[in-house]
């Protein structure tokens, strides 16, 4: 895994520095100094991990086409991948989207970067010249996991433009079309920030993750697969793998 030692809201939240939590994320992304905060190198970044993964995937599983997410240079092709990340990790997909034109961005229980310094979220997620269109990027989120910052966040990110919040427990998928989606779903108390995606606390019923449809929503929504959408719901174990642009 990426460097991770320190949350960047541990390190950012109560700073003067309005751009703390775009470079410390920047740089655990790039692996290029931009941060004071953080220490990573080019190595340990981010991207430098995907790309590994990707060549490993390709070398070891070469019928399954993951090389096409590589150009001719091994740099990674942006443009045909969705990131998504939970917590800490949905922030760092966020900024992805912001320098690097990607085919969505999935934010799980995220992002909550927020200055209590400033009292407002941080400037990067406000700002202009964005590579990812604002309508390609998708919230999670639990009432009960800091919910009203989230929400500001998420305007201040800009994907209230593309729908209200709507709750996941009570519309089902396509949810309106929205970006903002949310559940009020009784979880154990402290499961409320994990239940939207990690494995150990989302909630299950007969071992089905209740979160299905909606996890399949933010990956499918506005693309084409080739697949009937009952394909997603009703086949838990679907394996899909890429295809071949050629």
């Amino acid at each position: 895994m990426y460097p991770n030692g320190q949350t960047v809201g541990g390190l950012c939240t109560n700073s003067s520095d309005a751009y703390c939590y775009e470079n410390a994320r920047r740089e655990t992304i790039e692996g290029i100094d931009y941060s004071l905060s953080v220490s990573v190198d080019t190595t340990a970044c981010i991207i430098n991990r995907i790309k590994k993964l990707l060549v490993y995937l390709n070398n070891n599983y070469p019928s399954e086409n993951w090389g096409q997410y590589l150009d001719i240079s091994g740099n990674i092709r942006f443009d045909k991948v969705i990131i998504a990340g939970s917590s800490q990790g949905g922030g760092h997909a966020a900024l992805i989207g912001k320098y690097y034109l990607v085919k969505k961005v999935l934010c799980f229980s995220s992002p909550k970067d927020y200055s209590t310094f400033f009292n407002s979220p941080p400037l990067w997620l406000s700002s202009t010249g964005w590579q990812t269109s604002r309508d390609k990027i998708y919230g999670f989120n639990h009432t009960l996991d800091n919910y009203p910052m989230t929400l500001q966040i998420w305007d201040s990110l800009g994907i209230d433009n593309y729908g209200l919040p709507i709750n996941v427990d009570t519309t089902n998928s396509p949810y309106n079309s929205t970006r903002q989606l949310i559940t009020s779903y009784p979880v154990p108390i402290g499961n409320e920030h994990g239940s939207t995606a990690i494995d150990g606390l989302t909630p299950k019923i007969s071992g089905v993750p209740v979160f299905l449809p909606v996890w399949n929503y933010m990956l499918t929504d506005n693309l084409t697969t080739g697949l009937p959408n009952n394909s997603f719901d009703n086949n838990y174990s679907l394996q899909l793998i890429p295809k071949s642009d050629k």
